[in-house]
């Protein structure tokens, strides 16, 4: 017979909670994404600009710092 496994139950908050102080930039970029996004939906032409803005330089910041550790 074949071995079992193991079966592990972490949760995504048990995953990521050790990775929250390493990587924290990165976490509070997501954040001001989610924010932006959310503002963009419901604000309306109000903050259009400044969420756009926002937007665009989290993207920059993926593109600059993320994405490069994604070619390895």
């Amino acid at each position: 017979m074949g071995r079992k496994m193991a079966k592990k139950n972490n949760s995504s908050k048990e995953v990521l909670a050790p990775m929250e102080h390493t990587h924290s930039n990165f976490f509070n970029k997501i954040d001001h994404l989610y924010d932006a996004l959310n503002n963009l939906h419901y604000e309306g032409k109000i903050s259009f600009g400044k969420n756009i803005k926002v937007i665009e330089d989290v993207v920059k910041y993926f593109k600059k710092q993320v994405y490069p550790h994604s070619l390895i």
